[in-house]
């Protein structure tokens, strides 16, 4: 669980109901049935007109790795290759194939090693994973990042057809309620919402697989490191040369 991704959409809500609670204390003024409707019927259909449905499959997933993101220990993975390392120099890779391994990347690699497959086939596999796994994160993100660039247009445009039917119906505008005026920009209101909740969320899913994608490169260059023989302090002390700024050795 990331508490800091609680953390910051509890105070993003705050703000917002705040002002509008200690501005003019009425919050059925910023309540519209309309546009609520409107924006998320637009922004159902602007997914819709530019994915296919596999594709919108992994939406969920994405969001919910926002709040419920597994921390990745790259100390502990580190650890593991260097004690997997010495069993390997000290006996063989090929009796590491009954080692247990609790991450299931490095693992998968150690197995491969252990089945004698060459190194060349090894490196190629777990590479095209790790492009995977880059390729659906990559994915999600660029559909969340789309959906925060359409809320906000067809926020503006939903409030033009408000304010479109609003100086219709009054022609003089000495009489144009400003209570009328002012429902009109509710989509907008309601689009810029969706967005300024949408655009964080896509900077810490690129943070967050910034690391799933260094921690897999961990496990490969581990993987390789024992595959050639490296003695395992040397192979500990390039491993932690992968370590992301903040992360203690």
């Amino acid at each position: 669980m990331d508490s800091a991704s609680f953390m910051g959409f509890y105070l993003l809500l705050t703000g917002v109901f705040g002002v509008v609670f200690f501005g003019q204390g009425k919050l059925l003024m910023f309540f519209d049935p309309l546009s609520l409707l409107y924006i998320a019927c637009t922004l159902v259909s602007s997914l819709f007109l530019r994915y296919r449905f596999s594709e919108l499959a992994s939406v969920f997933k994405t969001f919910s790795k926002v709040f419920f993101h597994k921390k990745l220990d790259f100390n502990r993975l580190i650890q593991e290759v260097t004690k997997t390392a010495e069993v390997g120099r000290r006996d063989s890779v090929y009796v590491l194939d009954k080692a247990k391994i609790d991450d299931k990347f490095f693992g998968k690699g150690i197995q491969f090693a252990a089945q004698n497959r060459p190194v060349e086939v090894i490196s190629a596999m777990m590479q095209i994973e790790i492009d995977t796994t880059r390729e659906k994160l990559e994915s999600g993100i660029l559909i969340i990042e789309q959906l925060a660039s359409d809320a906000k247009m067809l926020g503006l445009l939903g409030s033009i057809l408000r304010w479109i039917q609003v100086f219709q119906t009054n022609v003089d505008f000495n009489v144009l309620g400003g209570a009328s005026f002012a429902t009109g920009a509710l989509p907008w209101f309601y689009g810029a919402l969706v967005a300024g909740i949408l655009l964080p969320m896509s900077s810490k899913l690129k943070a967050q697989m910034k690391e799933e994608l260094t921690h897999k490169n961990i496990a490969l260059a581990g993987t390789l490191g024992i595959i050639a023989g490296e003695n395992p302090e040397y192979l500990a002390d390039k491993l932690k040369s992968f370590l992301p700024p903040g992360v203690k050795s």
